[in-house]
């Protein structure tokens, strides 16, 4: 008997991940909220990089990023939420 397998490989669509951070990008600099509060979402690699002043304003940038995200069929699985 013959052993037998199959390896999954998972991409994300680089492409649709560009245009996600872009959009968030683009509404962190137009929401009231978050305007002149030095944010930041940056791509390196494989890393995305959100800055704050505060703890909870990364949180909220994190949730506005995921919203891009599941709107451009990203799925949330692929990424992976270190410590702030």
């Amino acid at each position: 008997m013959a052993d037998s397998g199959f390896d999954v490989v998972s991409k994300i669509n680089q492409t649709e991940l560009d245009n996600a951070i872009n959009q968030c990008s683009r509404e962190l600099e137009t929401r009231f909220d978050f305007k002149n509060t030095g944010i930041n979402i940056s791509k390196s690699e494989e890393k995305i990089t959100i800055t704050s002043e505060t703890e909870e304003r990364a949180k909220a940038v994190l949730e506005v990023f995921k919203e891009k995200l599941v709107r451009r069929s990203v799925s949330l699985k692929s990424i992976e939420v270190g410590k702030p």
